[in-house]
Parts: structure tokens; sequence; C-alpha cells
């Protein structure tokens, strides 16, 4: 997930996209429901920090004060 928010820099569509698939399965391997949501949506949020994610790119820039 971590390189999808990247890559995307946001996480409704790293939740949207990547939840879709990952919960049924983290559902079906034993974990609950809530839990599997979750972890889905903290690790989208986390995601979009990593960079190169172009949310930290413009907020780089903008911090710079040109």
């Amino acid at each position: 997930m971590a390189v999808f928010g990247g890559i995307s820099g946001s996480a409704v569509a790293d939740t949207s996209s990547i939840g879709s698939i990952l919960i049924p399965m983290m559902t079906a391997s034993g974990y609950g429901k809530d839990f599997s949501v979750a972890v889905t949506v903290t690790s989208s949020c986390q995601g979009v920090m990593i960079p190169p994610s172009h949310n930290m790119i413009l907020f780089a820039m903008a911090a710079m004060g040109n």
C-alpha cells in the first residue's frame, strides 16, 4: 500500500482500490472486519506521507518560500 499511496498521492484512491481486495482477504484469513478496515485506512494515510508523493513535493515547494 505504501507504494501505491506514494504514486497516487491520495489516501482515498489508495483505500478504495486496494481495500476492495485486501479487506475481504484479511477477513477470510481470520482477522476481524473492524481490524481489517483499520489497518487498511491507517496504511493508506501513511502511504501518502512517504516521499516522493506529490503532496509532500508540493508541501516542500510551498515551505521553501519561493
